[in-house]
């Protein structure tokens, strides 16, 4: 079995994150226990993600921080509290998988933060994955100059929206 860092790794990752972020977002329809258990799955996978992605924490205090950067390790750093919130409140509100370890308390009031965490939390990683999406046609663009990033694009239209059109 190959290492964990290649593109199809990293893909098929991604892929499962975004099954289960779905899925746990249709508590209603899915009930408690597979909430719970998609829950504990993807945060495995959410630490997968991480520590695959680990070169750009140790980048963070290197280099300069132009628009893009700084947005996107902005969205990335915000992703990151949510879902750590999401996921850590998840396991305290536990109604079945960890209920007997933690044993009975008061969750009523960490609900709503739950809640809200898990939908700021599904924003955020919808921007993330968007900030990150490579399309083909973006390289056609005036920005883009053949590199076929998104990256240069959405740099493109942040100083052009900063006024500095450089």
């Amino acid at each position: 079995m190959g290492r964990l860092t290649g593109k199809k790794s990293r893909r098929t990752l991604d892929l499962g994150m975004t099954v289960l972020m779905i899925l746990v977002m249709s508590y209603q329809a899915t009930g408690n226990l597979f909430h719970e258990l998609a829950g504990i799955l993807l945060l495995l996978l959410f630490l997968g993600h991480n520590i695959m992605n680990r070169r750009w924490y140790r980048a963070l205090l290197k280099g300069r921080y132009a628009g893009y950067r700084s947005m996107l390790t902005a969205v990335n750093l915000l992703t990151l509290v949510s879902m750590l919130a999401a996921m850590g409140t998840g396991i305290y509100l536990s109604q079945d998988i960890f209920a007997p370890l933690l044993g009975m308390r008061e969750a009523y009031l960490i609900r709503p933060f739950h809640v809200a965490a898990g939908s700021w939390g599904t924003i955020l990683v919808s921007v993330h994955g968007g900030m990150h999406i490579r399309l083909p046609f973006w390289g056609k663009t005036k920005a883009g100059a053949g590199k076929g990033s998104a990256e240069k694009s959405a740099a493109a239209a942040l100083r052009k929206g900063a006024g500095t059109g450089k």
